[in-house]
Order: structure tokens, then sequence, then C-alpha cells
């Protein structure tokens, strides 16, 4: 049998390096398994669960806090926040959103990262009336939380995923709006590539524009996705204008925004154009 003190040992459960987290793993299992009554101690448990989170380990997160739940060791807030991020990433946003109500049963306060961490769960699983819904209750049922700029990306992200653009559009208007969260270069970009997405290639380009005023410069994404659009459309002269402003900001193009061209002028029988581009 293993001695008490090795077991309730925080260095002995909870190993920092990656190779070794499945021996402290199996050890806090066999902790407990041997002696219930005498679990290992509750920041043990914490950096075991922290360290499996770093590493990306959520369902051993999710393995290693129900055993010490079953053993009545209290959890901290942050192998709670832990946890919120493992069901978060193996898709579990429903389960995500309870452990926010524990946190706040068991008086932590819940603050935005953990908020954005559920209503990205839900956006990325195409629940996005979920994630309204929970976007609401910010700033009613959560002391202090003020939504921040992630809050709203995440949410036009997710609604543009969803094919929603109207609704995507309705929020990008309210961060205008609101002064605090203005949108910014992943807001725009977002938007655009939706727009480019849906064959309103004009409302995207209108975007650019708009972008360029408020002072935001616009990256190889923004630009790919407007040279991919006028050039899927046949519009390949806007495409290449686009491509040369790109050049003039100094933006570097990446393959995609090559490809793009390319196909566009060889779908146009510009052949010999299309091969200098290729050199």
């Amino acid at each position: 049998m293993i001695p008490k003190r090795l077991l309730n040992n925080s260095s002995s459960i909870a190993h920092t390096q990656p190779h070794s987290l499945s021996d402290a793993v199996s050890l806090f299992h066999r902790t407990i398994d041997n002696d219930p009554t005498s679990p290992p101690s509750e920041p043990a448990c914490s950096t075991l669960i922290d360290n499996l989170r770093k590493a990306r380990q959520y369902d051993a997160v999710v393995s290693v806090y129900h055993k010490m739940v079953s053993a009545l060791v209290l959890p901290r807030f942050t192998s709670l926040s832990a946890l919120t991020e493992s069901f978060v990433n193996t898709h579990h946003p429903s389960f995500a959103f309870s452990v926010l109500s524990l946190m706040t049963k068991r008086g932590f306060g819940v603050n935005v990262y953990n908020l954005n961490l559920v209503l990205k769960g839900f956006c990325r699983s195409g629940q996005c009336d979920k994630a309204m819904s929970l976007f609401s209750q910010m700033k009613r049922n959560y002391d202090c939380v003020v939504p921040d700029c992630v809050t709203y990306n995440t949410l036009v992200n997710g609604f543009c995923k969803a094919k929603r653009l109207a609704e995507a559009r309705v929020l990008f208007e309210a961060m205008k709006k609101g002064g605090d969260c203005r949108p910014n270069l992943v807001t725009y970009s977002v938007l655009i590539d939706c727009y480019c997405k849906s064959g309103e290639v004009g409302e995207g380009l209108g975007l650019l524009e708009e972008m360029e005023r408020e002072g935001l410069k616009a990256d190889v994404f923004v630009y790919s996705s407007l040279i991919s659009a006028f050039c899927g459309e046949g519009d390949i002269e806007t495409g290449r204008e686009l491509f040369d402003e790109m050049l003039r900001r100094k933006v570097s193009p990446n393959v995609v925004t090559y490809s793009c061209l390319m196909q566009g002028l060889g779908k146009t029988g510009r052949w010999r154009e299309a091969s200098e581009m290729l050199k």
C-alpha cells in the first residue's frame, strides 16, 4: 500500500511534465480507490486539474473532477473554470453552462472569460439562440460582468457560421453604438467573409471602405475573401485591383490569394497572366 504521505503530496499527484501526467492521474485514482476517507489534498487536486487543462487533456479533467467530488474534496474556482473549458472543448456546452451555475452557488464570482467560453461552446455547436440567451443574462444575472469585444465577436462569428447574417449585423451595429466595444479587425473580417460567401460581395466591399474610415487596416484574410468573391463572380478586374491595392499597402498575399486570382484568370482564358502570377 502506498504511504499516505506520498499519496497526499502535491508534487507526486500533480506532475507538470506532459509525459508523466498519465502517471499522476493513475496515482490520483489509486489514492482514492485505496482509501476514500483520505483523498489527496485539495491543492494537489487543483494542481493536477490545471496541468491537465494546460495539456488539453479535457476528458481527464472531467474524470479527475468527478472523482475528487465523490471523495468530498470541494473544488476551487480554478478547477471549476478548467471544467468549464473542458466541457466546451469536448462539445458539451450545456454542461459548461451548468458549471457556471455551480460557481455562483459556491459563491465564486463568474468572470467574462468564463461566460465567453460558454458562448463559444454554444456558437460552435450551432446553438446560437442559447448563446444569445446567455448574452442577455450577462448583465442581469452575473454581477460586475460586462460583455467585451470577445463576447460580441464570438456571437457575430457564430451567427455568420449559422448563415444568420441579419442577426450578426444587428450585433455589429450594437457594437458601433455601444462605445466600449467598437468593432475591430476581427469583427469586420468575419462579416466581410460572410457577405462574400453569401454572394453579397458589394456589401463586403462597403465594409472594407468603412473599416478603413475607422482607421483599421485590412489584412490578407480580408483581401483574400473579397478577391475570391469577385473572381468567383467573373469580375477579375476588381479582384486584380484589390490585389494591387494590398501590395501597395504592403499586405503580403498568401497561397489563397494567388490561387483565387489564378483560377479566375484561367477561367477567362488569360493563361499568360495566370502563368506570370504562378511564377
